[in-house]
């Protein structure tokens, strides 16, 4: 949850570090045995406003001090911050090659001892690692800063594979590349292997929200329900492609684009486009506003009147579809193939000429839009994932628009199974999963299990789509035809405690008692702490007329989890009902049930009925009778009938006894 919160935050375009300005702090060493700091961020300039991620070490320029590699999230996406400090500090550098260990020389460690110039000593320590920083390296130049220390006294280097090497007498404010076995060699402080970077200012972009993008993925574009306004005999007829733009009677801009496209209709027919023009004007002005607009433009395309809800939903879809979720801005234009799949996507105006342009993309094949989708030419190491219709469906849902996203799955579906669904889109049983999941948040759940059951038909091993079959059918009581969707999960997570404890209520609630005991038995070797799991083991015994073994399960269920009251309640009722005198015990039953009475909460008409039976073991039965009372004002109607069995007994004052099984 906590991820899925921080990418929703990214995706709006927020900043993880909340604004906040990148620290450096400068250690100024132990005084009276605390470790002191001071903030030099502004002294040193390090502290941009970046959302930044990594830093990377180097001493870039051969000048015996480190420099820095930032990388940030947000733009500029790498900076370089050069060290041109003057300090008169000393330094020495190493660079090892291993021979006989790996070539990097990773694990590899050095000790240095220096001195200054009244002979004391200092040792430091540095170790050659991968990485060191977020999606980052260092440079494998070993740094140690000296300070005023102006002699080395040793060098040793235990290699990866355990050799050590011991050297002396090195200088100072040197570079030296040590091979493993070999001796040290100066390396000359050159920086030709270097790039040359010239410093220079930051110019930002005008801020817009204004776009044109090309989809690599080709997603479907959201099937939508709108009031047809006006189809002109003139109007651009059904082609190769179609372009659907958003748009509304008071925005400048729409006006301007419309005005461009009226005059280049005929262009754009000729072209082969189907222009439908959809507002998304308040529906009480919208035919007012759009009426005016068509008289005052002539449009010739078609126009549609959208509801807030189709807003809604391609208002989700266009945000879906971006890594950015930007809010629908008009005019918001989408080129689509003859499929109805998504090519390019423009944010804000765009000329005739632009759209007739970007028809030669309609044409291409996947590989050829996936090329095209990105600014510049390479290869590509793995081929990008395709359309995500979960994704789009998902995200409206969360806005509220459950019944889009459904329509939008079952529209991908249907052209999945008729074999128009590009070849890089998510797996047809994933589809499946995910609308049985939006048919569950809709209640509706004979359609949520027919769903995930062609889920489970083409993907028996999808785990996700198998659990919730099985626990769905359980709910519908269906239980029959839930067992084995819950033994396959089962299998397929044997060790998972939720799905056997499903199957043994399964298997009791169809009174298989030899089923629901065997699961337990098998779920306790996997996880004998597992209290849920010795509660079920009480019941199924219970349920058996195995009186003491079941009070013995409630009571490691409880001793594992004092919160568990069922496992309190169900012992207090076995000590108060059993038919066996020697496990009958009014008065420890009463000390049972006695904290539960104090809860307020659902099962509250049980634990009442619980305390009934012990009042009426302990002989009590006027008390029995006036806790019935209380529990009848707050049962079910699935409990009423237990209610009146049990005060039949306790008006003949006789106490209740539990059927033994047969």
């Amino acid at each position: 949850m906590g991820w899925a919160a921080i990418t929703r935050l990214l995706a709006q375009g927020r900043s993880l570090s909340g604004r906040e300005p990148n620290s450096c702090f400068l250690n100024l060493g132990n005084q009276d045995g605390v470790a002191q700091f001071a903030d030099v961020s502004a002294a040193t300039g390090f502290n941009f406003s970046d959302d930044s991620r990594a830093l990377g070490f180097v001493d870039w320029d051969f000048d015996g001090d480190q420099d820095i590699w930032m990388l940030n999230r947000t733009a500029p996406s790498v900076r370089f911050l050069q060290n041109n400090q003057q300090t008169g500090n000393h330094f020495v550098a190493f660079h090892l090659k291993g021979v006989s260990s790996n070539r990097n020389a990773i694990g590899a460690r050095i000790t240095l001892t220096t001195q200054d110039e009244k002979g004391k000593e200092m040792r430091q320590i540095r170790t050659v690692t991968t990485g060191g920083s977020y999606l980052s390296q260092s440079s494998f130049w070993m740094h140690f800063g000296l300070g005023k220390h102006h002699k080395i006294s040793s060098v040793t280097i235990r290699w990866p594979k355990g050799a050590i090497q011991n050297f002396e007498e090195l200088e100072i404010n040197q570079f030296y590349q040590i091979p493993e076995g070999g001796e040290p060699k100066k390396r000359p402080r050159s920086t030709k292997t270097r790039s040359d970077l010239k410093s220079g200012p930051l110019v930002p972009p005008a801020l817009s929200n204004a776009a044109r993008m090309v989809l690599g993925n080709r997603p479907l574009f959201p099937p939508y329900q709108s009031e047809l306004f006006s189809n002109p005999s003139s109007a651009i007829g059904l082609g190769k492609a179609s372009l659907v733009s958003l748009w509304s009677a008071e925005c400048p801009h729409c006006h301007d684009e419309l005005k461009e496209w009226t005059q280049e209709a005929d262009s754009l027919e000729e072209a082969g486009f189907k222009v439908t023009l959809l507002n998304v004007d308040p529906k009480s002005i919208q035919k007012e506003l759009v009426r005016k607009k068509q008289q005052e433009l002539s449009l010739p395309f078609e126009i549609g009147l959208l509801a807030p809800e189709e807003v809604g939903a391609i208002d989700a879809y266009q945000q879906a579809i971006s890594a950015i979720h930007l809010p629908l801005m008009t005019p918001t234009s989408f080129l689509l193939d003859e499929k109805g799949r998504v090519c390019v996507v423009y944010r804000g105006a765009v000329s005739a000429h632009t759209i007739i342009e970007d028809l030669s993309l309609v044409g291409l094949n996947d590989k050829g839009l996936i090329d095209s989708s990105v600014p510049y030419q390479g290869r590509w190491w793995k081929t990008p994932r395709g359309a995500d219709p979960n994704k789009i469906a998902l995200k409206m849902h969360d806005d509220g628009l459950t019944k889009q996203g459904i329509r939008y799955l079952q529209a991908e579906i249907e052209n999945m199974e008729g074999g128009e669904a590009p070849e890089r889109i998510r797996p047809l049983f994933e589809l499946y999963f995910s609308l049985g999941r939006l048919f569950f948040q809709m209640k509706r759940q004979d359609k949520a299990i027919e769903a995930l059951k062609k889920a489970v038909a083409l993907n028996p091993r999808h785990l996700p789509s198998v659990k919730d079959l099985g626990r769905m059918l359980y709910e519908a009581g269906e239980l029959n035809d839930a067992i084995p969707y819950i033994k396959q999960a089962i299998s397929l997570e044997p060790k998972e405690i939720e799905n056997r404890t499903l199957l043994i209520f399964s298997a009791m609630r169809l009174g298989k008692t030899d089923l629901a005991l065997a699961e337990c038995k098998k779920g306790l070797k996997i996880s004998p702490s597992n209290s849920d799991l010795h509660f079920s083991h009480g019941l199924a015994l219970q349920s058996m007329s195995r009186w003491t073994e079941a009070l013995q399960s409630y009571e490691k269920a409880v001793r594992l989890n004092p919160q568990l009251v069922m496992a309190r309640n169900n012992m207090a009722w076995i000590l108060a009902t059993a038919p066996d005198e020697l496990v009958r015990n009014g008065k420890l039953s009463r000390h049972l049930i006695e904290p539960l009475l104090k809860l307020n909460i659902k099962d509250r008409p049980l634990f009442l009925r619980t305390a009934a039976a012990g009042a009426a073991e302990l002989g009590d039965f006027e008390t029995a009778l006036r806790l019935l009372a209380d529990a009848q004002e707050l049962a079910s109607s699935t409990l009423e009938p237990q209610l009146k069995v049990d005060r039949s007994f306790y008006s003949k004052k006789e106490p209740y006894r539990s059927v033994e099984s047969k």
